[in-house]
Parts: structure tokens; C-alpha cells; sequence
């Protein structure tokens, strides 16, 4: 009876070990996208949705004179005005895109592009939304849009986690 027990112990250490192989593989194969689709995107979500200027900021990548934060800004603010209330942002759905080494964004032509010259660590999401909001006049407003969310693997607080907003960019459908 005890080499049965034995025989089952070694048989579950085999199998753990192997699940953990299986896990580790994926985690590192995947493990940017994992990070970025259950956390950072949804923190993006939930950021555009409570609208603080100062937590935003520092969500945002840092550029020269700060140019990522006011194109997010400014991209945002048409739903910021004076008479809007009852504002929410929601994604719909969403799509990885590119190869995870490049930037990638709208052409003029508003085909989604990667920038082949300048290679880092991007995530980089294809996602369709809807904006909901009551204007002024007291009309519910739903604004559907296509967009382009990029984020940067940034680490600079010592947070491997930690990936920053590169772009926002939208059009409506």
C-alpha cells in the first residue's frame, strides 16, 4: 500500500512539474500581452471614465514638453466641455496588433501602420468604443469610435509590470 502512495506522490510531482513548464512558457511567450490586456488596459478604461488630469499624467509616457499628455488631452477633452454630464467610456472589443516591437498608428489614409524604424517594446491594440454622455440640452449622446491604443513597456520606477500610454488616437464611425 505504501509503494501505491509513492507511485501516486511521484506521478503528481511529474504533472505539477510539467504544468508548471506549460505555464512558465506561455507567461513568458505571452506575458506582455497578459500584463497589458488584464491590467493596463483596463486601468486606461477606468482612467478616461473618472478623468483625473494629475493620475493621467502620470500614466502617460514622458515626451518632450509633455507632448503624448496634451495629445491625449486634447483627443479627450471634446467630451470634457462645459453642459456634458453622465460621461462613459467603455471598450467594446479589442485586438492585439503589430509584433510587440514597434509603434504603430493611423496613416493618413487611417489604415493602422507600424513605425519599422524605431523598435522598443509596444503593445499596441486595436479597439472599437463607445462614448455615452448627456449633452447640454439634455440629449443622451452615443458616440461610436475605432481607435489605436499603444503602450510602452516603461519599468523606470523598477516595476517590470509598468507600461505607460504612448497613443490614444480615435475616429468616428
Amino acid at each position: 500500500m505504501q509503494k501505491y502512495y509513492l507511485r501516486i506522490y511521484q506521478v503528481f510531482l511529474v504533472v505539477l512539474a510539467v504544468v508548471t513548464i506549460v505555464f512558465s512558457c506561455v507567461f513568458i511567450v505571452k506575458g506582455d500581452e497578459i500584463v497589458t490586456e488584464t491590467i493596463t488596459l483596463d486601468y486606461f478604461e477606468t482612467s478616461l471614465n473618472n478623468y483625473d488630469p494629475e493620475k493621467l499624467k502620470d500614466f502617460v509616457a514622458n515626451s518632450e514638453n509633455d507632448i503624448l499628455y496634451k495629445n491625449l488631452i486634447n483627443n479627450y477633452s471634446r467630451y470634457r466641455a462645459d453642459g456634458i454630464s453622465n460621461y462613459e467610456f467603455k471598450i467594446d472589443k479589442y485586438e492585439t496588433f503589430g509584433t510587440g516591437k514597434y509603434q504603430c498608428y493611423f496613416n493618413l489614409k487611417g489604415i493602422p501602420t507600424c513605425d519599422l524604424e524605431h523598435e522598443g517594446r509596444y503593445m499596441n491594440y486595436l479597439i472599437d468604443t463607445t462614448t455615452t454622455f448627456t449633452n447640454a440640452i439634455g440629449e443622451v449622446q452615443v458616440v461610436k469610435e475605432k481607435g489605436i491604443v499603444v503602450f510602452i513597456k516603461d519599468g523606470s520606477n523598477g516595476n517590470p509590470f509598468e507600461w505607460k500610454l504612448v497613443r490614444y488616437n480615435t475616429y468616428v464611425i
